[in-house]
């Protein structure tokens, strides 16, 4: 789900089965109501529309959704509870009061001295439910599309310093991992420009992460090709669909990045 668009896919029993129908419904957030009203009434109208016998629902939300947070994590924290409080006060600290109406899930997975944790307006998670139960569908999950992008790539973060770099119309985010944990989390906008505005801002958080050995994965389906400097060339991986062979569904129940239940 996008503020400007509703994508949709039907797929048959199986995280891995075949995609059976799919489309994309437009939509434009009235002036003075919250950007994701409108895709929610999209989505009820594309729910309205779908055949019998209905369907799970497994929503992904776009960033402009979803607050990440890189959440400093002491060992002393052993249950959910204790890490919602804590990214909670996270939350509170960064962006002040607006955070108390947000709902947060964290990675429970993830080790290192940090975890990312991503919040959604408690509203807007409300509005989810009410509107698959009144289409007498069943709200599955619901995930950010970072974490679904990372779900897919992460075998791929290996050993030593990588930086994953997860892009959609107009905005990006960069995150540093090093030996598969967690160090950094960066984002930002993208310019019209598409692939090229997406090569200045990988260029730009390469060099921040200040590590010539630094491995960049980048993954942008959306956007153009562009073209790496010489420098970053050699250690760029693009990632496509066409190189997940074996990987993780983004709705697979068994992916490793458990930050994706919001419900």
């Amino acid at each position: 789900m996008f503020p400007d668009r509703v994508a949709w896919a039907v797929r048959g029993r199986g995280p891995r089965s075949a995609i059976l129908a799919q489309g994309v419904e437009t939509c434009a957030a009235p002036e003075g109501e919250p950007p994701w009203r409108s895709s929610v009434e999209t989505l009820a109208a594309i729910l309205d529309a779908s055949a019998k016998p209905r369907p799970e629902l497994a929503i992904l939300l776009s960033g402009r959704f979803v607050r990440p947070l890189l959440v400093p994590w002491p060992a002393e924290i052993e249950s959910d509870a204790e890490g919602v409080a804590l990214a909670g006060h996270h939350f509170h600290r960064v962006f002040g009061d607006d955070s108390r109406g947000w709902q947060i899930a964290f990675d429970r997975e993830a080790s290192g001295p940090a975890r990312l944790a991503c919040a959604v307006e408690r509203e807007f998670l409300d509005a989810l439910r009410a509107t698959a139960s009144a289409a007498g569908v069943r709200l599955a999950s619901v995930a950010p599309l970072l974490v679904s992008a990372f779900n897919l790539w992460c075998r791929h973060v290996g050993r030593g310093a990588t930086l994953f770099v997860f892009a959609e119309q107009g905005r990006y985010c960069a995150a540093t991992l090093r030996d598969g944990a967690w160090v950094s989390l960066r984002y930002g906008r993208l310019g019209s420009e598409g692939g090229d505005s997406l090569a200045e801002a990988i260029e730009r958080e390469a060099a921040l992460a200040g590590d010539a050995e630094l491995r960049v994965l980048s993954y942008a389906p959306e956007l153009g090709d562009f073209a790496p400097s010489p420098d970053l060339a050699p250690r760029l991986t693009r990632l496509t669909l066409d190189d997940r062979s074996g990987l993780p569904s983004p709705i697979d129940p068994r992916a490793e990045f458990a930050v994706g239940g919001l419900l």
